[in-house]
Parts: structure tokens; sequence; C-alpha cells
């Protein structure tokens, strides 16, 4: 029992002394690796209105939610390329009209270019980073609601533009997990993205209600997706591992045990 215990004593010195907290030592991040993204966050929605009756009304600020999952291709000392798929909420509120407040969810796809630097001197590669991010995305309109005190009417294609089409940017913070090889990551992320598709329908139909007239359809002004949105992810690598060995205990001139470490 005792030689047991020395031995796991050994053994979890050793690796200690050789391995980072945040990730190995020696060798870092492979020279490319896959990852898999699953991710879940808030967001801020924002609208942007042009040339309508809500062009300077005050915006009241409410959250809402984003969950997926998405591919990323690493290569070393290069660029990320990733491709990630998500639900997308959207959304404004105004207070001062008679709480109205307009929903729309969105099948989101955004394939982002990323650059990460990291953060640790002394062990290039496999310590934290700083990662920026920026890229197109495209979103499928699922449907939404509009309410107010007075009314509550769930939205189809016909009250909003099918697509979206914009561009998202932000700043993120990957923190290798305690795993050798950097197999996986915690990845916090902000970021802000902005729409360029008008989400009026392009064919206006016509309600017997004005009110949700002038809520909802426009046939000069513009519409705008936008806002903020703080997604945390954890990325598990895919593919092959490598193996480190180390020599410790015997009795320090010639016999010693090989340990291997996955």
């Amino acid at each position: 029992m005792k030689i047991l215990l020395c031995c796991l004593l050994l053994l979890f010195s050793s690796y200690i002394k050789a391995q980072h907290p945040f990730g190995p030592s020696e060798g870092g991040k492979p020279e490319h690796a896959v990852y898999i993204e699953l991710l879940g966050g808030a967001i801020w929605p924002l609208m942007s209105f042009n040339d309508t009756q809500f062009d300077n009304e005050v915006h009241q600020l409410f959250i809402r939610q984003n969950s997926g999952m998405a591919v990323r291709f690493e290569k070393k000392g290069v660029l990320s390329v990733g491709a990630l798929v998500s639900y997308r909420e959207q959304g404004v509120m105004f207070p001062d009209r008679s709480k109205l407040l307009l929903k729309s969810n969105y099948l989101n796809f955004y394939m982002p270019i990323e650059k990460d630097w990291c953060l640790s001197r002394l062990r290039k590669n496999s310590g934290p980073s700083i990662v920026f991010f920026a890229g197109p995305y495209a979103a499928y309109f699922l449907g939404g609601s509009v309410k107010d005190q007075q009314h509550d009417l769930t939205l189809s294609s016909e009250q909003i533009n099918q697509w979206d089409v914009g561009a998202e940017a932000g700043l993120g913070f990957r923190i290798p997990t305690f795993s050798i090889e950097k197999r996986s990551n915690l990845y916090l992320k902000f970021s802000y993205y902005y729409g360029f598709m008008n989400t009026h329908p392009v064919d206006i139909p016509d309600y017997s209600d004005d009110q949700l007239n002038s809520y909802l359809l426009s046939k000069t002004g513009t519409r705008l997706n936008q806002g903020f949105r703080l997604t945390l992810s954890y990325e598990i690598a895919l593919g092959k591992h490598n193996i480190q060995t180390f020599s410790a205990g015997g009795d320090g001139k010639r016999t010693y045990k090989k340990f291997i470490v996955f």
C-alpha cells in the first residue's frame, strides 16, 4: 500500500511539474485541430428604425436567449474558421407605446474567422488566449409575436421578411481545461451583430386594425435587426490525441517504471 501511494505521489508531482494548469508545458496546441462547440447564452436585442414612427422612440432593454452548436477548424499560428448554427431570439420593446413588445425568432447561420493571442509568454499556444472574431451571418425567420395592452398576434413571414443577412464581430476569452494537448476549452465571448436587410415584408398586407398596420408595416421605412450577444461555450477536439510518457519510481539507478498519459 505504501509503495502504491508513493507511486501515485510521484506520478502526480511529475504531472504537475510537466504540465501547466491550463494545458501542456511542451508542444501546446497541435499543428491543426477540429473542434465541436456547444454554446448557449443571452442576447440583448435591438432594432434600428429609419423613416418610421419609431425612429425616436425609447427602447427598453430586455434579455432573450441563444443556443446552438458549431464546428471550428484551427491551424496553429494561423486563423481559425468556424461554422455555427444557432437558435436566436430577436425583439424590441417600447414602454411608451402601450408596452409594445415585438418578438422574432431565427435560425442563425454564422461563419466567423478567429485570431487567437496567447496570454502566456512562457507557454506559448498552451495557455488562455484573447480571441478576435468576425464574419457574415444569414438568419431564417421561424416565427414571432407582437403584443401590447390590446393585441396579442402571432407573426409569420407575411409580417416579417423571411431572411436577414448581416455581420457579427466581437472579442472572446478561450481557457483550456485541465487536459493534455488542449483537447477542450471553455470559451466566453461578447459580440455585436448588425443586419443589413429590411425586415419589413416585401408584399405589404393590410390589417383592418390601423394600429397593427402602424406597428408592423412600413412601405418606405426600414427596420433592421441588431444587438449584443454574450455566449459561453464548451469546445471539444475531434481526432486522435498525442500520447505522452515519462519515467518515475524504481530504485533510482537501473530500474524505472514508465507511465503513459493520454
